[in-house]
């Protein structure tokens, strides 16, 4: 049986002007955030979205294309069907990107009788200020509630957020300390992240530092502002993301090793450990003018950063001078065994791989590290007329004491072209070793 579960949101926040949706022929809101606007459903399937809007609709597309969804033009109106659920993105030319976040009925949802549950209603906007949680505490957003605020859990072990509700980060109210990151989580232990959306950061969106056992599943973010950084994973081990939609201003996730202690609306202990086994798979990644889709750096103030994998994952767009695959190593980690694979690029404009030893603007340490042992695999790429002669690969050590080395490019692909030379990548490198087209 089909059904259909609209979500009902305060009357205060912005609808789109631009267009109208219905799923089975139930309207759903669509809500703007300033650069793209966004809808939000629980259902059972199959469902026909229908889209009206006041532009012509010759030349929409579903993303990720890799869905395969064929998308009917009609009289003012377009059509597609979704026979699962999924995070899509919907692009109608001369219009902001509509973002439509098709949930499976919800599970799990904690009881708003256990006093270690922060249950916020729908139909309301919350203003919190700055909102702390505590170990084993849950802050559940109602399907249709706005939390108002900042988030903040330190030495906070098993703090769950979840719900199908929104977090805004400020749209200029801002709590008594001043802006900071949206949702900063240190120092904990067996930490959940689920389904919550993520808009109106002043800075990174969700940050993990110092953590261990981590899951972030299904979260949803519209980053507008520069550093709006989607997940930044900073001195954290066993950290698993999945199934996430961020469309950010900034890195859409970087790992990290850094502290910033005593900056207001930082963090309030270090996470400049070492990183291990970082796992980011089935996401979809859209980045706009600033920082780079998939990102290891800056900051790397550790001993080693190593054991990180994204697979399984759409790249819609890296607009900027950023990176797809990046790797910044401005300090003194030995960045080893990173992997890349199975990733599908639709658009990128300057750099596709950016891998180097550098000194930047953000470096402390004084000694430079290295990179090495770094895989990309079953990479596909696709090329346009805005790439022809602008977008270029850098592999780069600092010196030959601290190089980039052991780096194997296995089945990469433009346009379903196998890349077998470092001219066809247009790669250029400097203190590099045993750089392999395979």
């Amino acid at each position: 049986m089909n059904t259909i579960r609209p979500y009902t949101y305060p009357d205060e926040l912005p609808r789109s002007k631009h267009c109208r949706l219905r799923a089975n022929g139930t309207p759903l809101d669509v809500l703007e955030t300033g650069v793209a606007g966004f809808a939000a459903f629980d259902w059972t399937g199959p469902v026909e979205i229908e889209i009206e809007a006041g532009v012509p609709l010759d030349g929409a597309t579903v993303r990720p294309l890799s869905r395969g969804i064929p998308a009917r033009v009609e009289p003012g109106r377009l059509r597609f069907r979704l026979e699962q659920p999924d995070n899509l993105c919907i692009e109608i030319p001369g219009l902001p990107e509509l973002f439509l976040y098709a949930n499976p009925p919800e599970t799990g949802r904690p009881d708003p009788a256990d006093p270690r549950v922060r249950w916020f209603a729908a139909g309301r906007i919350h203003d919190v200020g700055t909102l702390e949680l505590g170990p084993g505490e849950t802050l559940y957003v109602e399907a249709g509630a706005v939390v108002r605020g900042l988030i903040r859990a330190t030495r906070a072990d098993g703090v769950r957020i979840c719900g199908r509700g929104i977090l805004d980060g400020g749209h200029g109210h801002f709590p008594k300390e001043g802006p900071g990151r949206l949702c900063v989580i240190e120092g904990s232990r067996q930490v959940r992240v689920e389904d919550v959306i993520l808009i109106h950061p002043h800075s990174w969106m969700l940050v993990l530092g110092d953590c261990e056992d981590v899951s972030i599943s299904n979260l949803k973010e519209i980053g507008e502002v520069m550093s709006s950084d989607g997940i930044d994973v900073c001195g954290c081990r066993r950290v698993l993301i999945e199934g996430c939609c961020l469309r950010n201003n900034d890195d859409c996730v970087a790992v990290k090793s850094l502290s910033y202690t005593g900056r207001p609306g930082d963090g309030r202990l270090p996470w400049d450990r070492d990183v291990e086994d970082v796992t980011v798979r089935r996401c979809t990644f859209w980045n706009a003018q600033c920082g780079n889709a998939m990102e290891v750096g800056f900051e790397l103030r550790c001993e080693r950063v190593s054991g990180v994998l994204f697979e399984d994952i759409d790249v819609l767009c890296v607009h900027g001078h950023g990176a797809v695959f990046s790797i910044h190593n401005g300090d003194r980690a030995r960045v080893e065994n990173i992997t890349w694979r199975n990733i599908r690029v639709e658009h990128h404009y300057d750099k596709l791989l950016d891998f180097r030893v550098i000194h930047s603007r953000y470096s402390r340490d004084t000694v430079r590290g290295s990179i090495q042992n770094i895989l990309l695999e079953d990479i596909h790429i696709r090329r346009s007329a805005f790439n022809e002669g602008d977008t270029k690969s850098l592999i780069t050590g600092w010196s030959a004491d601290s190089p980039a080395e052991r780096i194997t490019l296995r089945n990469l692909r433009f346009n379903g072209e196998p890349v077998t030379d470092a001219d066809r990548l247009d790669l250029f490198t400097r203190h590099a070793r045993d750089v392999r087209f395979a």
